[in-house]
């Protein structure tokens, strides 16, 4: 009786680890996606305007979720917190949660692709030099601005998925 020819399937092999890949990818997102809601469901919400401050009771970095804008109050002077809130605020009115939930969504599809790993870097720095750039318009005090990165660059915990006021383009943002 002729044994079996063993062969190594290929196909197989790499079809399932795409599968397990996308499936990590969506998993880490909605447990994300539950740690924001978790936060908001722990903290304080007020209504200002079309935004909604969700003040918490842990030090975080501030960070923005569509119309929500996370914060701890206590961690700020009055002068800092507005110049957050007012950063915040610009990436809430660009919409920019739904430019991080679309790249997240495409990066889940094709996380095996090494460009996409860099599309998604690229989009987040964007919009974090959008805000940087409106915040200063308003602001107009550029110094005070770049020592408020710099004090945050100290204390950091945010989500991959939010558009937080730091992140490690700290240098980039400054220039």
């Amino acid at each position: 009786m002729p044994e079996a020819q063993r062969y190594f399937d290929w196909t197989t092999f790499l079809s399932l680890l795409y599968v397990l890949g996308v499936v990590y990818f969506a998993f880490r997102l909605f447990i994300q996606l539950y740690a924001i809601k978790k936060i908001k469901k722990n903290s304080s919400v007020v209504t200002d305007g079309n935004f909604y401050h969700v003040r918490t009771r842990q030090q975080i970095s501030p960070f923005s979720f569509f119309k929500h804008i996370f914060y701890h109050p206590k961690q700020f002077d009055a002068q800092e917190l507005k110049t957050i809130l007012t950063h915040e605020k610009m990436h809430a009115k660009g919409l920019h949660s739904i430019d991080i939930l679309l790249t997240e969504l495409i990066f889940i599809v094709l996380w095996f692709n090494p460009a996409i790993w860099l599309y998604k870097r690229a989009v987040k720095q964007n919009l974090e030099f959008i805000g940087d750039a409106k915040t200063c318009n308003l602001n107009g005090d550029k110094k005070s601005y770049q020592y408020l990165m710099l004090k945050q660059a100290i204390n950091t915990n945010s989500l991959t998925i939010v558009n937080a006021f730091f992140n490690s383009i700290i240098k980039k943002r400054i220039v």
